[in-house]
């Protein structure tokens, strides 16, 4: 229920939390998205993937957020948005965290996390290895 986060959204923005509110906002607009308001939810989303490079989520790492970002954006039919969020999270979590992840650990890494196995499967399919 996208209400659900609106009191967590007024009281990162009284305190001034901003990962926190990333955080409400993107799950916000992926359940609203669910509800079947795509356009809503992925207007919102496009405000915030503008702010990712700046802000965290908290507790929700870059590759998630860009996965919820390109399920949201696809739901509504945007392609080319939904593209690019594939891109970011696929960039991040190759380029960024991979090169962190210590070997013995990286399989693991990229299969049994549900959100980095789906993100890169969906980002393999549709933009190419």
């Amino acid at each position: 229920d996208p209400q659900a986060y609106d009191e967590v959204l007024r009281l990162a923005q009284r305190y001034e939390f901003a990962g926190v509110e990333m955080k409400a906002r993107l799950l916000r607009a992926l359940a609203q998205s669910r509800r079947g308001d795509t356009a809503g939810a992925a207007a919102q989303v496009r405000l915030l993937v503008a702010r990712l490079p700046q802000v965290q989520p908290a507790d929700l790492y870059p590759g998630e957020a860009w996965w919820i970002a390109a399920r949201v954006f696809d739901a509504n039919g945007d392609d080319d948005d939904a593209l690019m969020a594939l891109a970011h999270g696929m960039q991040w979590v190759r380029r960024k965290a991979l090169p962190q992840v210590p070997d013995p650990f990286r399989e693991s890494f990229l299969q049994r996390n549900a959100s980095n196995r789906a993100l890169l499967a969906a980002a393999d399919r549709r933009l190419g290895r």
